[in-house]
């Protein structure tokens, strides 16, 4: 093999004109670069990076990587579905607002019933009133009565 190796190596190297093992370090450290790529998330890396590597001819050529692209094209479907379009905000608005006309009912019926309550209990509190002062009216007519009885009883024994 080793024989073998050296052999595919010059031969490279005559046809680059450069040397072969410059090369492969080189592409070798490439590789690692796009293995970290700085940025990209944990699911992109879980495919082996966004770009795949192609020798032809002596060159490098780059090539996205096509389960990043599949995995590109699902996030932005995502993304597009999660964003509120127009007509969207508009229900939200209007939503909105019937909740809040809601609210604005039910705190008008609150406070009608409130001041239903408060206007009962000052319609009884002065009908107590009133009737506290009928009986001290009749205890006082009474007393009176009694007094003018006892002033007449009074007189006629004089």
């Amino acid at each position: 093999m080793g024989k073998l190796s050296k052999i595919l190596e010059e031969l490279l190297q005559s046809i680059r004109g450069k040397d072969f093992k410059d090369t492969k370090k080189e592409i070798i450290a490439k590789k690692e670069k796009d293995r970290q790529p700085v940025g990209q998330s944990d699911s992109a890396r879980s495919f082996g990076g966004n770009k795949r590597e192609i020798i032809k001819d002596g060159r490098t050529v780059v090539k996205p990587d096509p389960y990043q692209v599949e995995v590109n094209k699902i996030n932005e479907r995502i993304k597009q579905a999660k964003a509120l379009t127009p007509q969207d905000m508009k229900e939200i608005e209007k939503s909105l607002a019937e909740q809040d006309i809601k609210k604005d009912i039910f705190r008008s019926r609150m406070q009608m019933r409130s001041d239903e309550a408060k206007a009962q209990q000052a319609y009884h509190s002065a009908s107590e009133d009133r009737k506290r002062d009928q009986k001290e009216l009749s205890k006082k007519e009474k007393f009176l009565a009694a007094f003018k009885k006892k002033e007449k009883d009074k007189d006629h024994e004089r």
